[in-house]
């Protein structure tokens, strides 16, 4: 049958780890992209305007290789004709019925958008997602899905990302780290490249087109340690005073630096805050009937595990 569900033009915005997609011609790279936890998730995935079949897309890591020839084998590379390239493409047969589950989810959460943003002309959105999730057909859904890691993590690197998102320039962002997190020390490493800022937290990251600096000292790399434990959480790169709030200088379209909470109080030029756009996006997960056989690394064997999809929303004007 086929599905008549109009489109929506939003994005579904994915803020979780390495992501999962289902191949369009129903197979599933399944067994090599599955986390210890047996999640599932979606990577860049948005829903097509023009697609009739009103599927979720998007890209799909590690799914194609490169093999070139090397030139330190050729006996005369001075006679070489050319190089002959590989790139091999594969899928693996859906034996889980996965493909099937995850098209009745992607037609789910159209429904759940549609009705979400029908309410919240009246009420709330979280008045609005609250009495939705009492529903039958969500009865599977939860609307806390992170592990206290990840969301240290997020919180962290979304700071940087609203404040990059502000229209404003010569600013300051301000946020603080305010979840339960686990009680212990984290390490997050910052490096950066000409394009681009990559954020990591052990298997975690993040990756934002942003130039990072600390008091406008460029930086290549850098580390921020974070203590958390019953009394609060702060955090400090190496050249700052620890602190439970982070505090972001824009300096252009691009360019962040983190600062020392003195900095604001000297120049003036930092003293405007920014303006920040208000996100309305919200993460979810589902899990499935489906239980799979993963590799358990810290019980060193073999378990079963439901399949757990993980994904989020945009309900951003």
């Amino acid at each position: 049958m086929q599905d008549t569900t109009p489109a929506i033009p939003k994005e579904i915005v994915i803020t979780c780890g390495l992501f999962l997609v289902i191949l369009v011609i129903g197979t599933l790279a399944f067994d090599l992209y599955t986390r210890q936890e047996n999640t599932m998730m979606l990577t860049s995935a948005t829903v097509a305007d023009t697609n009739k079949s009103n599927a979720i897309t998007g890209r799909a890591i590690g799914i194609t290789g490169a093999s070139t020839a090397d030139n330190a084998l050729l006996v005369d590379a001075d006679k070489q004709i050319g190089v002959y390239r590989v790139l091999p493409s594969f899928s693996f047969i859906d034996t889980y019925h996965l493909t099937e589950e995850y098209n009745t989810l992607q037609k789910q959460i159209r429904l759940f958008y549609d009705d979400i943003d029908e309410c919240r002309e009246t009420y709330l959105v979280d008045d609005c997602i609250a009495t939705e999730l009492n529903k039958k057909e969500y009865a599977s859904w939860l609307d806390d899905c992170e592990t206290n890691e990840e969301q240290l993590f997020y919180d962290f690197t979304e700071l940087f990302s609203k404040c990059l998102a502000s229209a404003d320039i010569d600013c300051t962002c301000t946020g603080t780290l305010a979840g339960e997190y686990t009680a212990g020390e984290y390490a997050i490493s910052i490096i950066q490249d000409e394009e681009e800022t990559q954020f990591s937290l052990n298997a975690l990251t993040e990756s934002l087109p942003l130039s990072f600096e600390i008091e406008e000292n460029v930086m290549t790399s850098a580390e921020y340690i974070i203590h958390a434990d019953r009394t609060g959480t702060i955090g400090s790169f190496s050249s700052l005073e620890p602190s439970s709030v982070l505090y972001l200088y824009k300096k252009d379209d691009r360019t962040i630096s983190a600062e020392d909470e003195s900095t604001f109080t000297t120049y003036e030029l930092t003293r405007s805050s920014c303006e920040i756009p208000k996100q309305e996006i919200y993460k979810f997960c589902m899990q499935s009937d489906t239980i799979v056989s993963t590799h358990d690394t810290t019980q060193s064997k073999t378990i079963t595990q439901p399949v757990v999809y993980m994904f989020a929303i945009d309900f951003t004007d």
